[in-house]
């Protein structure tokens, strides 16, 4: 039983997962599940019809290795296909896809 705000916290800790990305050759990726606040700036991204905007900015905000690079450095600097696969395998991981709610 959680008795306490830090045993609540230290359980509710945002996601991370490794994941082998097959567009970089199969090397692997540290990835972490969106924030809330992170959350709401990708619904209002789609909402705003910037879907071209959503993967990168979910690569920029959820990769620990670019931690302090902007979406539009992801944008400018890596391949679509890789940006896109990083993106899913984030989405996934924070339960915002149609398999993640699968399992």
């Amino acid at each position: 039983m959680i008795t306490s705000r830090d045993d609540l916290f230290d359980r509710g800790k945002l996601k991370t997962a490794v994941v082998t990305i097959d567009t970089i050759g199969g090397d692997q990726v540290s990835i972490r599940e969106l924030t809330l606040a992170a959350r709401s700036k990708v619904s209002e991204m789609v909402s705003g019809g910037k879907l071209a905007d959503v993967s990168a900015f979910v690569v920029a905000t959820c990769v620990p290795a670019l931690d302090g690079v902007s979406p539009e450095e992801v944008s400018a600097s890596m391949s679509p296909s890789v940006v896109e696969e990083i993106s899913t395998a984030v989405l996934r991981l924070s339960g915002l896809t149609e398999d993640a709610e699968k399992n």
